[in-house]
């Protein structure tokens, strides 16, 4: 019996594993589903990564986003990177979309309040 690998998450791997199916995308050339579920894994998995800038965190989270629009993580930590950076009405975008895909999840929604109450706050001061 093999014992199950630990999923990748080292950017620079994720990198190597899926930059051409990247690249076959933008050339629009087809994917199978499994290779376009690596492709978004590894964009959502480098956008998280901590050491990952926030300009291009965004990108790729935006990325996973337009190549999976139904699951709700990418637009919540889209949403995460904006409130973390002070940009609240993009922010309340992002997380709203998340709370529209999953209406349900309390930490889409506790995120979403904070955004929006410091949205508040930062418009009663100006």
């Amino acid at each position: 019996m093999r014992s199950p690998r630990a999923l990748e998450s080292r950017p620079d791997v994720l990198w190597r594993m899926t930059g051409q199916l990247w690249a076959d995308v933008e050339q629009q050339l087809p994917l199978t589903q499994g290779q376009l579920d690596a492709l978004v894994e590894a964009c959502f998995r480098i956008g998280v990564h901590p050491a990952t800038e926030p300009a291009q965190a965004l990108t790729l989270l935006a990325r996973a986003h337009r190549l999976d629009n139904a699951n709700p993580k990418h637009p919540y930590h889209v949403g995460l990177l904006y409130l973390r950076h002070g940009r609240l009405e993009a922010a309340v975008r992002w997380l709203t979309a998340a709370a529209e895909l999953s209406p349900a999840h309390h930490r889409i929604w506790a995120h979403l309040s904070l955004a929006h109450r410091q949205l508040d706050e930062a418009v009663s001061t100006a």
